[in-house]
């Protein structure tokens, strides 16, 4: 995590529903679907991973998951770990979009956007670039379609 963001707002629910709800836009406007719960564990860590910050740079929607993975292989390391360190503050930022009506997760356990907000904090100089990386991770896992194949591309177990 970029060391000018305060621990306290980034682990913040409010902050944190952000940054999925990018993630959920993302996956949503190219999957033309809900977001698969599983894959809902992914960005908080992803993103907030201070190291992994700079992979996102030079990349664009077009880059994909795959070219992405394979171009910084550090994100696979320890990503396990990242995860199971995240999840304390991964079902406070869902429970707390529901509750703000900016997310929704339907009968089937997929997620989806109900307010296409999140662009409206691009352009917070601190702040932007999370939400911004945190859409296009969705636009790329969109793309896949696979929760199986994303998995299994960051060395996850299903």
């Amino acid at each position: 995590m970029n060391k000018s963001v305060d621990v306290f707002a980034a682990t913040n629910p409010a902050f944190l529903s952000l940054v999925l709800l990018s993630f959920i836009e993302g996956y949503n406007n190219e999957a033309e679907g809900g977001v698969p719960f599983a894959l809902a564990v992914l960005p908080i860590p992803i993103i907030l991973s201070g190291d992994l910050d700079a992979t996102f740079d030079g990349t664009n929607i077009r880059t994909g998951f795959y070219s992405w993975v394979k171009q910084n292989p550090a994100i696979v390391v320890n990503l396990n770990s990242r995860i199971n360190e995240s999840m304390e503050y991964i079902q406070p930022a869902i429970s707390y979009g529901i509750a703000r009506k900016t997310i929704k997760i339907d009968d089937k356990g997929r997620l989806w956007a109900l307010q296409q907000n999140a662009a409206n904090f691009y352009t917070s100089a601190t702040l932007g670039r999370f939400f911004k990386n945190s859409k296009r991770l969705g636009n790329w896992i969109g793309q896949i379609k696979s929760t199986k194949t994303v998995f299994n591309h960051l060395g996850l177990e299903v």
